[in-house]
């Protein structure tokens, strides 16, 4: 089940989350955001499509039948379903080399908070006056790879050999 409505004029900040219930909410997230959370691919992968892909803002409140936080694993395959349903957006694949960052563990080792609680995955970013924040919960090194390589546009791969899940604020 989702709702999708064009974000109101004056809206410059977008966020998306993954909640309690089985639910997902982004606000003022264009059609090319969905597409390269859906298709785990960066800008320059997607081309073509009408100019308002890249400009209009949506609101989109969806909801999974399961009583646990959607997974990021789950989101993929929702918003392909919304994307042609609603958009009707139609795709192909082509191979193409492109440049890539590799996500490594520092010499002295890692960090990183291992999750220890018995919470279900959450993840939030929100992006305001060119400043972004994420805070997750029970996140994976590939799910952190995913979500940095759509910000920084290009694929992140996940080479720090570290398995488990993590809490962090980035």
């Amino acid at each position: 089940v989702a709702s999708i409505k064009l974000t109101a004029p004056g809206i410059d900040s977008s966020t998306s989350d993954l909640l309690p219930g089985g639910r997902f909410r982004a606000t003022n997230r264009t059609v090319l955001w969905l597409a390269r959370v859906a298709y785990s691919v960066q800008d320059e992968q997607i081309l073509g499509g009408p100019a308002w892909i890249r400009t209009d803002g949506y609101d989109i409140d969806a909801k999974i039948d399961s009583p646990q936080p959607m997974t990021p694993e789950q989101l993929a395959p929702l918003l392909r379903s919304l994307l042609a349903d609603r958009f009707g957006l139609d795709i192909h694949r082509e191979t193409r080399q492109l440049p890539a960052y590799s996500l490594t563990v520092e010499k002295s080792g890692s960090k990183l908070k291992e999750h220890t609680g018995s919470s279900e995955p959450v993840m939030s970013n929100s992006m305001s006056t060119g400043k972004m924040t994420l805070t997750a919960a029970k996140i994976s090194m590939s799910g952190l790879a995913g979500f940095l390589g759509r910000q920084l546009a290009r694929p992140v791969i996940d080479r720090t050999g570290i398995a488990g899940d993590f809490d962090l604020t980035l």
